[in-house]
């Protein structure tokens, strides 16, 4: 009897993590390394802490970072960074849009979370959370990078 608990309570265990594939993203990979100077007037605003800034503009060397481009939101735990590609229908490249704590998609209407630093989605037909890049404190600047 112990055995069969033992076994039954490892299968269990086994199923809870094969479900964790589920918070993987489905947006491709592609190269990003991109260096942000936090003291450029452009970047000023990401000095608060909850404010989001969206870089899908061309960067030099980089005319669209990321897959859709890349959210940078400052959280109180320090900066994450997220590509802006929904992942309802990623092959479509839909562009999602930081608006205070959240990123919105215009076209499936999907909003995910920023300011938590997860990127989960908490409202739309979206599954998956956005694709998270890593952010790496350097001096007075932050590295984006995978």
């Amino acid at each position: 009897m112990v055995k069969r608990g033992f076994i039954y309570n490892v299968l269990v265990v086994l199923s809870l993590l094969s479900g964790c594939k589920d918070l993987e993203t489905n947006v491709p990979n592609v190269p990003v390394y991109i260096v942000i100077d936090l003291g450029d007037y452009e970047y000023i605003p990401l000095q608060a802490v909850g404010s989001a800034i969206a870089l899908s503009s061309a960067i030099p060397n980089y005319p669209r970072p990321g897959v859709g481009g890349i959210i940078v939101c400052h959280t109180n735990d320090g900066y994450v960074a997220f590509d802006q590609c929904c992942t309802y229908n990623p092959g479509n490249i839909d562009r999602v849009t930081p608006q205070a704590v959240q990123a919105i998609c215009p076209v499936c209407g999907s909003v995910f979370s920023l300011f938590d630093g997860t990127g989960f989605p908490t409202k739309g037909p979206a599954k998956f959370p956005l694709k998270r890049y890593r952010v790496t404190q350097n001096g007075s600047g932050i590295i984006i990078s995978n």
